[in-house]
């Protein structure tokens, strides 16, 4: 049993995109969200099933930063918004490994799985004078899924 701690940098990138041809109201609407840096610690329980051979079981907790870019235009007489936002998110991992021994050191495999609160967000929308506020909903609940190489050195 032991305790890690990560961190590092990703570049994952998920977008949605929509566009609608209405006349003279053409709508484009775009979304990119993107984790960036992220770090956590996490515990492993592992077990020795062979001389030299070890599985493992990781639960943790994991802080990521996201980037949302939003844009949306929908009225040739309207500002088109555009809203750009770091927010950090809480999740918490799970992961199984292998790992093999030579003397010292160690080689192994670790697949992960991060799971993250829901967030929302309402963002003001630029609408014609005259209609009134408006705003954008936007709910996410990120998964991760991740597969590392293990490479280590055993006091």
């Amino acid at each position: 049993m032991g305790a890690e701690g990560y961190f590092g940098r990703g570049n994952a990138l998920s977008s949605v995109r929509d566009t609608r041809a209405a006349g003279a109201n053409n709508r484009f609407y775009s979304t990119d969200f993107q984790r960036k840096f992220f770090y956590g610690g996490l515990l492993r329980v592992a077990c020795e099933f062979c001389p030299s051979y070890l599985a493992s079981f990781s639960l943790g907790i994991d802080r990521s930063q996201f980037l949302t870019k939003r844009i949306l235009t929908f009225d040739p007489t309207v500002t088109t918004t555009f809203v750009s936002r770091t927010k950090g998110f809480n999740g918490v991992l799970f992961g199984l490994g292998f790992e093999k021994h030579f003397g010292h050191f160690g080689v192994g495999l670790d697949l992960k799985m991060i799971q993250y609160r829901r967030q929302q967000t309402a963002d003001p929308v630029a609408v014609p004078a005259g209609q009134g506020p408006a705003t954008m909903n936007f709910s996410i609940r990120p998964i991760i899924y991740s597969a590392a190489f293990r490479l280590c050195y055993v006091f």
